[in-house]
């Protein structure tokens, strides 16, 4: 990866320390840990020659998986509407540009006499897990369909919460538990109960 500075004139006094970050998408298979090497030139003659940084790049060994998905419901009362809460935390950050982006699918909501149709979703998170805040339910299938979400993910991939990939707070040493709560996505939405007992659903 090659940093360049556009523009020029900017000045960095000595001993100050510089912090940036940027994406790059893992391998879709097992890769050993690499550790980077660092350079830098500053256009006048000065130049740092390339060594070893501190720190590696864990390569990726895990699939990517749901470290927590729960369900939970206001009511058990038949034919009552129901405030179905769903909360979950991946392993790791799920972000798409491309469209229709991240696909929550929460299937096995059987018998709910609910009309298919547009879902609006209410909860902490509720447009982080869908653009809009909305989601289409399909009555047929038992289906809520959420597109567009942006997940921060948790940091169960890494052995040392420090070394998560979105930590919190610029310059500060990160939470662990602000990081597993703001990883955890929390929304909820409206159904109208089974005159029977339906099966749990699945995420």
């Amino acid at each position: 990866v090659t940093m360049t500075q556009g523009g020029g004139g900017r000045t960095f006094r000595a001993g100050r320390e510089l912090v940036f970050g940027f994406a790059l998408t893992n391998w879709g298979t097992t890769v050993a840990p690499s550790t980077p090497s660092v350079s830098l030139t500053d256009g006048s003659g000065i130049a740092i020659t390339s060594q070893l940084m501190d720190g590696a790049v864990l390569g990726p060994v895990l699939d990517a998986s749901f470290a927590l998905a729960g369900m939970q419901a206001d009511t058990r009362v038949h034919g009552d509407y129901a405030n179905i809460t769903i909360s979950f935390r991946a392993n790791a950050p799920l972000v798409s540009l491309g469209s229709p982006g991240v696909v929550i699918t929460v299937s096995g909501l059987t018998d709910f006499e609910t009309s298919s149709g547009v879902v609006s979703l209410n909860g902490p998170d509720a447009f982080a897990v869908s653009k809009g805040a909305t989601a289409v339910w399909n009555q047929m299938l038992g289906e809520l369909v959420l597109s567009g979400a942006t997940l921060y993910g948790g940091c169960d991939s890494v052995a040392i919460p420090s070394d998560c990939a979105l930590p919190e707070g610029a310059g500060n040493t990160p939470s662990t538990r602000f990081m597993e709560r703001r990883a955890t996505s929390v929304f909820s939405f409206v159904l109208k109960r089974p005159a029977t007992l339906a099966s749990l659903p699945i995420l």
